[in-house]
Formats: C-alpha cells, structure tokens, sequence
C-alpha cells in the first residue's frame, strides 16, 4: 500500500484551508517564478523600448560592415576582416554593457527591496512559495533577460560578418570545417560571456538594493558602486601605468574582460598575457564581489523586515 501524502494548508482570502490534491513540483513551482518575474522586467512601453534600444546599436554597426563590404573604396583588407568583426563586437558589448548598467541602477536594484519596503515578501511567503525560490526567481529571471539583451545584439552583429565576409572571412586561424567549429565556439563563448555579465550584475545591483533597505536609495548605491569602481580603477592606473590589472578593477572592464576571454581563439594573433590576466582578474574579482552579493541576499531573506524598512 502506497502511503497518503498529509492535507497541504494553503493561505487563502479569509484564513488557511486543506488541501487534498497533489502540490506543484518544486521545479515548476521556480520556473513560474521565474516567468513571473521576467515579465515584471519587460512591462510597459517603456521597459519594451528600453529593450528594443539594446539592438539599435548593432542595427547600426552592422550596415556600417555591409556598406564596408559593397563600396571598393571603404572596403576591409581581407587579412584584417576577423580582427576588424572581433573589434565591432567589442565595441557593441561595451556599449550595451554600459547601457544594461544604468537599466539595473535605475529598475533592478531596488526590485527586492521595494518587495520589502511595501510588505510584498509576506505575501509570497504565505503561499507555498520557498524563500531560496523567492530569491532565486529574483536572480535567474533578472540574469537571464540581461544576459539576452546582451546576447541577441552580439549574434545579429555576427550574422551580418558572416553575411558581408562569408562562413571564413580573412584572418581566421583555421580553415575549412575547423574554421565551423571555431565560430561555434564564438558564438559559445559570446553565450557564456552574457550570462556571466548578466549574473554578476543582477546579483551586485540586487544586493545593493538589500544593503540599504530603501528602494529609492537602492540605484544610488549601485550607482556608487559602478562610480567607485571606475574612480578607483583611475587612481590606481595613474600610479601603475595603464596596462597595469588595476583597470580590472573597473566593473564595466571587467565585463569587457568576459568577451576578451571568450573570443580569445578568433584572434589571429594570440591575446599578449597582460591584456589575458588584466581580463582574468577583473572576472575573478566581479565573480568574487557577486558570490558576497549572494551570501548578502540569502541573509536577508532569511531575516527579512516586515515593511517599511522594520524587522
């Protein structure tokens, strides 16, 4: 005989009531979180214009390859091509990456703080709604939409490469069908660039909302931080040299530091050593920053305030 599972009590309008039938999974339980949380990003005219401007950059750079490739007197030497597309996708990540910083100061930092400052985290944790789900909901959708305004700019821009210069454009390393799976392997290291960058971001800028409770506080600080680390960055490269790590301390270079990284094998020339480690510790440092973001968030979900900034 197979054991019967207890009654489940749920919150409901007027008390707590029994129920008999079986529970979401956990699993589909996060994912709809998740859903939840991602729309809430993307709500409104404003929020979908914001996103839709995260592709005019690359709409911009990629005639500007296309009119290259057509017109004689404009046209790309072939030996440079890959170097001349690995360039246009530095600059497309380093605008956006710059563009999704000042989204997060102003619309995802003070996100679970307003939760809190307004009461909402009750009301998730009276239903069947896990904490660490809570929060992870938070982290992955916020992660994840980030990581895509990041990426779908990047892979247009590749396209319009391969389309201007063809499947094995001048400079490649390798030829033939190693040249294919050289590019699968941009294309992978693009991918796993913007979900670092996404990551590290949401969880940095949502720690920051956490650190001060306020949520109208919550972009300036964050906002702080991207400033404090650029200052710094300054400082440390005027009494360095500007080759120097010290400019991995900058956050935006850091994630300029994650595409370095991942189109490293393009490069016709292999990356000098100290462009390599600058990139390296930059990523090190930003992934170390975001890991006491995390342990941040976790404490404060344990223990969160009941409203209006009060435990």
């Amino acid at each position: 005989m197979t054991a019967v599972p207890p009654p489940r009590a749920f919150f409901r309008p007027g008390g707590f009531s029994l129920h008999e039938g079986e529970s979401v999974a956990e699993g589909q339980r996060l994912l709809s979180l998740c859903r939840v949380f991602a729309r809430d990003l993307l709500r409104g005219v404003s929020a979908r214009l914001g996103a839709a401007s995260f592709l005019l950059p690359a709409l911009g750079i990629a005639v500007y390859v296309i009119v290259r490739s057509r017109v004689a007197a404009f046209a790309v030497p072939p030996k440079d091509q890959t170097v001349f597309l690995l360039d246009n996708l530095t600059l497309l990540f380093s605008l956006n990456a710059g563009w999704l910083m000042l989204v997060h100061a102003g619309r995802v930092a003070p996100l679970i703080a307003r939760d809190a400052w307004f009461g909402a985290l009750l009301l998730y944790f009276s239903r069947p709604v896990a904490r660490t789900h809570y929060l992870l909901g938070r982290v992955v959708s916020t992660a994840l939409v980030g990581a895509l305004l990041l990426l779908l700019p990047e892979l247009l821009l590749l396209a319009a490469h391969l389309l201007a210069f063809g499947p094995q454009p001048g400079g490649t390393p390798l030829e033939g069908w190693m040249a294919v799976w050289l590019w699968s392997g941009a294309v992978l290291g693009l991918t796993l660039a913007c979900l670092i960058a996404g990551a590290v971001l949401a969880i940095v800028s949502l720690a920051c909302g956490v650190l001060v409770r306020n949520p109208a506080s919550a972009p300036l600080l964050f906002g702080g931080c991207i400033l404090g680390s650029l200052a710094v960055s300054w400082v440390l490269q005027a009494a360095w040299g500007r080759d120097s790590v010290a400019r991995s301390l900058d956050l935006h270079h850091a994630l300029q530091g994650l595409l370095t990284l991942g189109l490293a094998p393009l490069s016709p020339a292999p990356v000098p050593a100290f462009a390599a480690m600058d990139a390296a510790t930059g990523v090190g440092l930003w992934l170390a920053l975001a890991l006491a973001g995390w342990l941040v968030l976790q404490r404060f979900i344990a223990h969160p305030p009941l409203g209006r900034g009060r435990s």
